[in-house]
């Protein structure tokens, strides 16, 4: 998501740092992503005062066992 707001200040780059001095939201979000995709997710805030923020959220790739029918 990317908007062209204020941009964020005191922004932390990523992961778990991400969510200090954040708002709740952030928070939530950070925590759900923590519980379902253990370590192997990134949550990022890309940010420049009086321009923006992109928020980035990369997800593994979750791979489903192939089913041999019979």
């Amino acid at each position: 998501m990317i908007d062209n707001g204020v941009g964020v200040q005191n922004r932390p780059t990523e992961g778990a740092d991400l969510t200090k001095g954040s708002g709740i939201g952030l928070q939530n979000v950070n925590e759900r992503l923590r519980v379902i995709y253990g370590a192997n997710y990134q949550l990022k805030l890309d940010s420049v005062p009086g321009e923006g923020t992109c928020a980035r959220i990369v997800i593994p790739e979750l791979l489903v066992p192939t089913r041999i029918s019979a």
